[in-house]
């Protein structure tokens, strides 16, 4: 039955975002970005009430929901950065999610005063639902207007179909490098996202505690960093950037493949005295948990930087689309990996996928030394082949 409920969950929202870039082109920006915390806070308290089933099923609707709005709401709040400077701006806006560390240190007081775990996760799922009601109010009530939505000039339909051909043909013949290493990534996401829901909670076995302080300190470090990478984007552009940063991918992947051999980096007797202090606190100094963090951290400031890329290259008209068909691509190459995942870990373990994954990785490093990762249009040239598109299309 879980397994029914993901497949409807990754199904669901991967219809959303087919359809997610076209609406954040045609329709009110702000809109979609109000509507996108209204269903999140719907889902989310539908979550913390929840006591069957059904319930849960329609959360989750409720929740893909949101990325039906996503690419609107994304290019809402890119639209209000200064191209120029969309490096320190990214890099502000997800060192915000450093607030989250007020959450991971909520539900551990919640753990820690004796509640349950499941009756925990429902307080905080209401809590959510709550704070997102609000920020839609706010957002709804104090952001800029957004923009009119355009009037078409022929059904939605063909409309649809002739947006998607212009984004996919830009996407093939502007951005070959970023679009051919965004698939590749897709493919090691995919095996990764296996590998840490079997191999690493299994195999490795963290406790509750220990995950909640692993992304605590994960959410502090990222925030100086995010902040770094913002400067250093606007400094020193965006293949500098990028190579800079996914340089640590197959690093991070290769601590996690020696945690199966060194568990910890210090001596026995400080892991000792570390989880005297507090329960679950040597997990900072584990192998593994180096891995991990270092995994997640460098995820947050792959995505500061590939939204800054996505400011400065793209026409903010067409960004939705953009980075809807980019998700959608990105996202079909990620489901494709789970299958041959579990077949090559039921054969061969945990271990062999990452070995995979630095492959990849490595073989996206080598694309990036010889390719630039820059688009062969410039954004002037970009808004007229979209402009034309269109045209031809009426």
């Amino acid at each position: 039955m879980i397994g029914v409920v993901f497949t409807f969950a990754r199904g669901t929202s991967f219809i959303g975002r087919f359809f997610s870039g076209y609406l954040g082109d045609r329709l009110n920006r702000k809109n979609l970005t109000v509507l996108t915390y209204v269903s999140a806070g719907i889902g989310y308290l539908i979550f913390g009430f929840s006591n069957n089933m059904l319930f849960i099923v329609l959360g989750i609707i409720f929740l893909s929901a949101t990325t039906l709005f996503a690419s609107g709401s994304a290019a809402y709040m890119l639209d209000n950065l200064p191209r120029e400077l969309s490096g320190i701006g990214m890099g502000l806006y997800m060192a915000g999610r450093a607030f989250s560390l007020l959450g991971l240190a909520l539900f551990g007081l919640f753990l820690n005063f004796g509640l349950p775990f499941v009756q925990a996760a429902q307080l905080m799922f209401i809590l959510t639902g709550v704070s997102y009601l609000l920020n839609s109010v706010v957002r709804f009530v104090f952001l800029d207007s957004g923009g009119r939505a355009e009037k078409l000039k022929e059904s939605v339909l063909v409309d649809f179909i002739q947006q998607y051909k212009i984004t996919f043909k830009v996407l093939l013949t502007a951005f070959p490098v970023f679009i051919l290493v965004l698939l590749i990534d897709g493919i090691s996401d995919g095996i990764y996202r296996y590998v840490n829901l079997f191999y690493v909670n299994e195999a490795l076995g963290f406790s509750i505690g220990s995950i909640n302080v692993m992304l605590m300190i994960t959410l502090l470090i990222s925030v100086p960093l995010n902040l770094k990478v913002g400067r250093f984007f606007d400094k020193h552009g965006s293949h500098k950037t990028i190579v800079l940063i996914y340089s640590f991918m197959p690093v991070t992947m290769l601590l996690l493949y020696l945690s199966q051999y060194y568990e910890y980096i210090v001596p026995i007797n400080i892991v000792h005295i570390l989880d005297a202090l507090t329960p679950g606190l040597s997990v900072i100094v584990s192998t593994a948990f180096i891995g991990i963090s270092t995994k997640s951290l460098n995820d947050i400031l792959w995505a500061t930087a590939l939204n800054a890329y996505v400011r400065k290259t793209i026409p903010s008209k067409s960004v939705s689309s953009m980075m809807g068909v980019t998700s959608v691509l990105y996202n079909a190459f990620m489901l494709m990996a789970p299958l041959p995942s579990s077949i090559i870990y039921a054969l061969y373990g945990g271990p062999i996928l990452l070995l995979i994954i630095i492959i990849l990785n490595t073989i996206i490093l080598i694309i990036l030394k010889f390719r630039s990762f820059l688009p062969n249009r410039n954004i002037d040239e970009l808004r007229e082949i979209f402009s034309n598109g269109t045209q031809e299309g009426n």
